[in-house]
């Protein structure tokens, strides 16, 4: 039997959008709870990783963000949360990834021209 949670969105944000480094997980909690809340049962929201460089020679620090949503229909679901992604400071500037099946399926890329953080700003 097939998964059926096989479809997702997987959303790539920049590190120009991410909050200071004492406050990223915490932002990035509220939005998945936005996201999810927006899902209104359509996929789950399956937690996020970042992306970090180690060490001075090489800048090191936070280098973006990926938050993880399946569910069983990738377009129904990125309808759901396109307007969170369109009214976050969070996703501003970011990519959704579209995947329609297992993994390995061909992807489609949508990018995110949402609000723009004000240096300092909270979400």
């Amino acid at each position: 039997m097939a998964d059926e949670n096989e479809h997702a969105l997987i959303i790539e944000i920049p590190s120009s959008s991410l909050s200071e480094a004492d406050r990223v997980v915490a932002d990035i909690a509220s939005f998945e709870a936005e996201l999810a809340t927006a899902l209104n049962g359509l996929g789950i929201v399956d937690g996020h990783d970042f992306g970090l460089t180690l060490g001075p020679e090489a800048g090191g620090g936070l280098t973006g963000a990926s938050v993880y949503i399946y569910g069983q229909n990738a377009d129904d679901m990125f309808a759901a949360v396109e307007p969170v992604l369109a009214s976050n400071a969070m996703s501003a500037e970011s990519t959704v990834r579209l995947r329609a099946g297992k993994p390995g399926t061909e992807e489609r890329r949508v990018k995110i021209e949402g609000r723009t953080r004000s240096p300092g700003a909270s979400l």
